[in-house]
């Protein structure tokens, strides 16, 4: 490893001599090359003695010698043998790779960045798009073979997201797993544009659509098995799964335990695998379906958990619930006050289930204790939110708060159905 201070001071020359190419080719035309690398230099000469730092000097023709190399890894060996530390040449290299690559995808696809503010941005044709993904990756694989692999900070950090991805498998699979799940997310990403992603669009996926996604997640399942142990594929599943992102997701606010993320997991999973996931583009009679059977794997999961932890799940995944427990949070509340708002709104649903079933009642009568109804629970909500609180809640899942309105009669009926929210 380098003396820190020679790292110190060849990264300032590199800046320097970076900051003198650049500033030489922006001159005012009555300013010579040599002036401005010059300025360049007592520039970063004040900056290091600011910073309490000997001043170094700084050969002008020091970036004009270097860039004189024919191609990239000739500018790399330059660099290399005047002391530079690989983080700045890699930066160095990284920066000409871009400008190269920019010009090849304004080849591919010249109409990016020439649409007006006001219209759409077209999605590339599919040829076009696998053409700027293999472009993307080749600038990658070029970096990494001038530097005989990536870079050391970088790796580190996927090596950490790999095993947070994977979990502690041998290097040879992490490396064949992730070629695999590239494969299929080119080929998801490919799916998604195709139906308006990325393009300022409406996404729109088809039946087919739906399949093939369905198609490419078993697929993919299945290569992933012929690479890891039972064990570990169930490892796994239990860490990168779509079952076990949604499930992370819906249990932000319920906080389980591993023990029981895992019981939790074992019954969805099982669920999941044989109804598929909740997704865009499913009809009315699906998703209800799927709710409807969703339901018998909630009351699963409750017995499983047990009584006091089984009511703080149903909680946890109703939705209108996480959000006043996400604004409690946010509002630096006591977590009582999610709590609180939960149970006014029970109540509001058990007196309204009660009106309802009264045949006695007037329109008028019925709309008039529906009214009272909301009005109180609005108070308690205000009471365990506060007004600013209340006010975020009712726009983001508090529906229920809002004051009840008569339908417009219908001929010949006797009553008048409430509707309440929207």
């Amino acid at each position: 490893m380098k003396p820190l201070p020679f790292v110190i001071a060849a990264s300032l020359a590199a800046n320097v001599a970076l900051f003198a190419f650049v500033f030489k080719s922006a001159a005012p035309a009555g300013e010579t090359a040599s002036s401005a690398q010059t300025s360049a230099a007592t520039a970063a000469q004040r900056a290091a003695a600011a910073n309490g730092k000997a001043a170094t000097a700084l050969d002008p023709q020091l970036w004009p010698h270097l860039a004189t190399a024919a191609d990239l890894p000739s500018l790399v060996a330059r660099l290399r043998a005047a002391g530079f530390p690989d983080s700045v040449i890699r930066a160095i290299a990284s920066a000409r790779l871009r400008e190269a690559y920019l010009a090849k995808s304004r080849e591919l696809n010249p109409t990016k960045g020439d649409t007006p503010f006001w219209k759409r941005t077209p999605t590339p044709d599919a040829k076009t798009r696998a053409a700027l993904r293999d472009l993307a990756r080749d600038q990658s694989d070029q970096l990494n073979r001038l530097f005989g692999g990536p870079d050391p900070d970088a790796a580190l950090a996927q090596s950490f997201f790999q095993r947070q991805q994977f979990g502690d498998v041998p290097a040879d699979k992490t490396e064949q797993l992730s070629r695999v799940k590239r494969d299929y997310d080119d080929m998801r990403s490919e799916l998604y544009q195709s139906a308006g992603a990325l393009s300022g669009g409406v996404l729109n996926l088809l039946p087919e659509d739906r399949a093939k996604l369905a198609l490419l997640e078993k697929e993919q399942r299945a290569d992933f098995a012929q690479i890891l142990t039972p064990e570990e594929l169930a490892d796994y599943n239990l860490r990168s799964s779509n079952t076990a992102n949604q499930m992370r997701y819906n249990l932000s606010v319920f906080e389980p335990s591993e023990a029981e993320f895992r019981a939790i997991f074992k019954l969805q999973e099982a669920f999941d695998d044989k109804n598929g996931q909740m997704t865009a583009g499913m009809t009315q009679d699906q998703m209800r379906l799927r709710t409807e059977e969703q339901k018998k794997v909630n009351e699963q999961i409750k017995a499983a958990l047990g009584p006091e932890r089984g009511a703080d799940y149903e909680r946890a995944i109703d939705y209108t619930y996480r959000q006043a427990a996400i604004v409690a949070d946010r509002l630096n509340l006591p977590k009582t006050a999610a709590l609180d708002v939960w149970n006014a709104q029970k109540d509001v649903e058990s007196q309204q289930r009660a009106l309802y079933s009264d045949t006695s009642l007037t329109p008028a009568d019925r709309l008039a204790k529906q009214t009272a109804i909301v009005q109180a629970a609005n108070a308690k909500v205000t009471t365990a939110l506060g007004e600013r609180g209340a006010a975020i809640y009712k726009q983001n899942g508090g529906y229920w708060l809002q004051a009840p309105t008569p339908r417009p009669a219908t001929p010949g009926a006797t009553n008048t159905v409430i509707r309440i929210g929207p």
